[in-house]
């Protein structure tokens, strides 16, 4: 649960910042992104480092230079429905939005293109601050997310089972198609998606063979 801070290209010995967290499996301190001097973490929060878990939380925090100070929780979501598929990424549009992803956390519901209702939000890609609806589903899991520069688009990397990890522009109320598909679906599989609101495109790039893609960004 460390935050250290790079300081003109030099990592500072002392942390700035030590969270509790439950590191087990995929859990544990998942994501950070800035906007201005706000620092927003999502981690694994625990009441103890490793000991029982009391959520899956994004806190924001201002930077005054040497320490991150005045922590404000402003998104909860579920810590007792799986050890891994939590996802945890985030990232800052150039509206200033920030977004934060949570994986399916192997659950099977509409998120997951299931005729069933969701209790929880996973599969997700949200704006948490400021807070809103979600801006896609369907998505198994991820360890990136970013925004083009130029046109303010998301992007994500998407994690498979077994076939077609994928790159796929996020465009809004987009649905990336798990449980049902991964990688280039055919009409049939495409026809089994249909979900109010959400709209499935392929992905725009794909590996047949799993390469567990992670972090993803623009230069």
């Amino acid at each position: 649960g460390l935050v250290c801070h790079i300081d003109n290209g030099i990592l500072q010995k002392i942390p700035i910042l030590d969270v509790n967290v439950n590191g087990y499996v995929e859990q544990g301190l998942l994501g950070i992104t800035t906007r201005g001097n706000e620092v927003f973490l999502y981690f694994t929060e625990s009441e103890e480092d490793d000991g029982k878990v009391i959520g899956n939380h994004i806190y924001k925090y201002l930077w005054d230079g040497q320490d991150l100070v005045e922590g404000e929780l402003i998104k909860k979501f579920p810590g007792n429905l799986s050890h891994a598929h939590i996802g945890g990424v985030m990232t800052t549009g150039l509206d200033g939005t920030v977004y934060a992803f949570t994986g399916d956390m192997r659950q099977e519901g509409k998120n997951q293109n299931f005729e069933s209702d969701d209790k929880y939000e996973t599969s997700v890609i949200l704006p948490i601050d400021p807070l809103g609806d979600p801006v896609a589903i369907g998505i198994r899991n991820s360890f990136g997310i970013t925004v083009d520069p130029v046109t303010g688009n998301l992007w994500d990397t998407e994690n498979s089972l077994k076939h077609f990890d994928e790159v796929n522009l996020v465009l809004p109320k987009f649905n990336s198609g798990w449980k049902k598909i991964m990688g280039p679906a055919n009409e049939k599989e495409q026809l089994s998606i249909n979900i109010e609101g959400f709209e499935y495109s392929d992905p725009e790039f794909s590996w047949e063979t799993p390469v567990a893609p992670t972090a993803i960004s623009f230069i």
